[in-house]
């Protein structure tokens, strides 16, 4: 029997975990939200959370103060809020 290194089972595995999903996946990012679900007050919400996000980005494009100012990792949290649907 030969043996195969470890790190390219893990890669061919990692691989055909993602093509299972690719292939499971829904095109598009509709969400399928129940009747009733976002209801007014949360609409509002996250309407002035985006507003504040909005208005606290620096003008190089990054979120945060401080110890996480220019933190790539804040500034594609803030940007996931943003691509929701």
């Amino acid at each position: 029997m030969t043996r195969r290194p470890l790190s390219w089972m893990c890669v061919a595995a990692t691989f055909g975990s993602i093509t299972a999903v690719a292939q499971v996946a829904p095109t598009g990012a509709e969400n399928a939200a129940l009747v009733d679900e976002i209801v007014p007050e949360v609409d509002r919400a996250v309407s002035a959370g985006l507003s504040f996000l909005a208005s606290s980005q620096a003008k190089d494009g990054s979120f945060g103060q401080g110890r996480y100012g220019r933190n790539v990792a804040v500034s594609s949290l803030a940007c996931l809020a943003f691509m929701s649907d």
